[in-house]
């Protein structure tokens, strides 16, 4: 029984020194664990984007967004797994002033990306402003993109 145990202990450290001795092929230098959010205004308004932490408590980036444009947000750790909420105040001017028409928020996850060409990785999550009928709004997840650097 002792030299099973011993047997055991000795496979677990040689698979621990493996591992390390052999990494996977995305090394520690190729992935970088600051992840970016991208959010695109489809629509023919401004809106003011603010992106929050999971718990609402915290804003991790905000700023204007304006028609038809994108945006990258990169000004905080967006991490691998960890969810955000990305909010957008839709504005139109009313009377001269601008005034927030429409409310919406969806909550996201970065993925990971992997950028061929530069043989990185890197977490990452992109969304879509759109307009529904009427004076709605609504955000699209973008799955499909991956939003190379």
């Amino acid at each position: 029984m002792k030299l099973r145990t011993i047997s055991w202990a000795v496979f677990c450290i040689a698979l621990v020194f493996g591992a390390l001795a052999y990494p996977p092929q995305t090394s520690a230098k190729n992935l970088d664990l600051s992840g970016f959010i991208r959010t695109y205004n489809k629509t023919p308004y401004k809106a003011w984007i603010t992106i929050y932490d999971i718990g609402k408590t915290r804003h991790m980036d905000y700023g204007m967004l304006d028609p038809g444009t994108a945006r990258h947000w990169d000004n905080c750790c967006y991490v691998l797994g960890s969810y955000y909420h990305v909010r957008a105040e839709v504005k139109k001017l009313v009377d001269g002033k601008e005034q927030t028409i429409f409310d919406t928020s969806i909550r996201i996850t970065p993925h990971l990306c992997s950028y061929r060409y530069k043989q990185e990785s890197y977490p990452f999550a992109a969304v879509e402003l759109r307009k529904g009928s009427g004076d709605t709004f609504y955000w699209e997840a973008d799955s499909n993109e991956c939003g190379g650097r």
